[in-house]
């Protein structure tokens, strides 16, 4: 039996302790890639359907893939039909790694640097939206569009005002309202906006995701004055109904709403 002294005992808690707050802070990392710089960063995007998984192999990260068939193109000129290999890696705990079932479709976002590079999903996890079906395909197809014209629009008031409607249309649909409010209290908030524009948001000018790139500087949103009185109430009414959402961002972007100081709770 190995005994351990009290100093010696003190020191391994006190770096489990850190160890474990730390692995908390990266699941929890905020904000989360936005549908936006997802979008922007994707060379296709597709309805697919899963057909094989293999794993990694023991001992090997970053080496497992599974093979997909595309049932419908949302982006990029990537053929119905076509099966594509996808690669990821299934070994890491933290983030969560992307997560593939046979026969699951999914809604998938994929880059791809150039031909000889493999394909992967962008922003690991981000990339997919898994049980995915035929309306929900129809309806991020629209989402899609919408956010081509969004970007595509170089007046900045005009843009804000599509780039509002864009996330109160998303809110009306269950499969993509809470995304929307999360990107809305990341739009809202100064630190959390500073840091996924900078870092994150790429968008793509045009109509598909293979046209020229350049940036396109998000705007950042005034809840309380950028909304009109119907969209705040409708925000309100969702934010109400969503009981499995996060309590502090719920409070903050009511508080926001109303245009009352927001509390750092977090």
């Amino acid at each position: 039996m190995i005994r351990l002294n009290a100093k010696v005992a003190v020191v391994l808690l006190v770096c489990i302790a850190a160890s474990s707050v730390q692995v908390a802070a990266a699941r929890e990392a905020w904000p989360p890639p936005t549908l936006g710089s997802i979008i922007g960063k994707a060379r296709y995007a597709a309805h697919v359907r899963v057909e094989s998984v293999r794993p990694s192999e023991r001992g090997r990260a970053d080496n497992a893939h599974a093979t997909v068939r595309v049932l419908r193109v949302l982006a990029g000129d990537v053929k119905p039909g076509v099966v594509l290999t996808l690669k990821y890696d299934d070994t890491i705990a933290c983030p969560e790694p992307e997560k593939f079932t046979v026969d699951e479709e999914q809604i998938v976002f994929i880059a791809q640097t150039s031909e000889a590079q493999p394909m992967r999903l962008v922003c690991g996890r981000h990339g997919q939206i898994r049980g995915a079906d035929a309306s929900l395909a129809e309806a991020v197809a629209g989402h899609l569009s919408d956010y081509y014209k969004l970007v595509s629009e170089s007046d900045p008031q005009r843009r804000k005002r599509l780039q509002v409607e864009w996330f109160i249309t998303r809110l009306k649909d269950p499969r993509t309202r809470q995304s929307s409010l999360i990107e809305l209290h990341a739009y809202s908030d100064a630190d959390s906006f500073e840091r996924f524009s900078r870092d994150e948001v790429l968008a793509s000018r045009g109509d598909s995701a293979t046209k020229a790139r350049t940036r396109v500087a998000p705007i950042p949103l005034v809840l309380a004055t950028d909304l009109t009185s119907e969209q705040k109430q409708h925000v309100l009414t969702v934010l109400a109904d969503e009981k499995n959402f996060n309590s502090s961002i719920k409070k903050e972007l009511e508080q926001r709403l109303r245009g009352a100081p927001a509390s750092r709770s977090r």
